[in-house]
């Protein structure tokens, strides 16, 4: 039995129309933010507006409904290209992953490190505006001493703040630099 051409164009225009709306509601912007849904009940922050930030960044823990838990490579970065204001950074307790470069050439001073963060891609901070990194002290994995960001069980320095104005000793035991750092 043959399909007649008119049936098979009728199909490939169904499934084109069922499948099309699922993944252009993916991608979704709210306020500040540009987000993809991850599919449960989470998602990561793909984007942010600087030109529009008025003042300090305070991620939230829920976006629509849905719980912050990603920020993807790059999505904070170059904001120095499009404000020249120095920031502060303050990320939510459900966050748990932070791409690469996420920070990239940006105006942050200064950044929290919450006890749920359990990864921080290459050169997340690289070229930004940090003076310096604060951890919460009974993290499980990352550590500030002296404003510079180490990683305790791989005993690397993470992060060294790009703006910090002094020489630091970098601890006995650290056995890495990550890229960019």
């Amino acid at each position: 039995m043959r399909i007649r051409p008119i049936v098979m164009l009728l199909i490939v225009v169904l499934v084109t129309i069922l499948i099309f709306p699922a993944f252009a509601s993916e991608t979704r912007v709210s306020g500040l933010y540009t987000y993809k849904l991850k599919g449960n009940g989470t998602l990561t922050i793909t984007g942010f507006d600087w030109k529009n930030n008025a003042g300090d960044v305070y991620i939230p823990s829920m976006i629509d409904g849905y719980t912050v838990t990603a920020i993807d490579d790059e999505a904070f970065a170059q904001g120095k290209a499009i404000s020249s204001q120095s920031v502060i950074v303050v990320l939510p307790p459900t966050i748990t992953t932070l791409g690469d470069k996420v920070f990239y050439n940006s105006n942050i001073s200064s950044i929290n490190i919450p006890l749920s963060l359990q990864s921080i891609g290459k050169g997340a901070f690289a070229y930004s505006a940090i003076t310096q990194f604060s951890v919460e002290p009974s993290h499980g994995s990352y550590a500030a001493i002296d404003g510079v960001l180490y990683h305790k069980k791989s005993k690397t320095l993470v992060a060294y703040p790009p703006a910090i104005k002094k020489l630091v000793k970098i601890p006995d035991g650290i056995q890495a630099i990550d890229d960019y750092a």
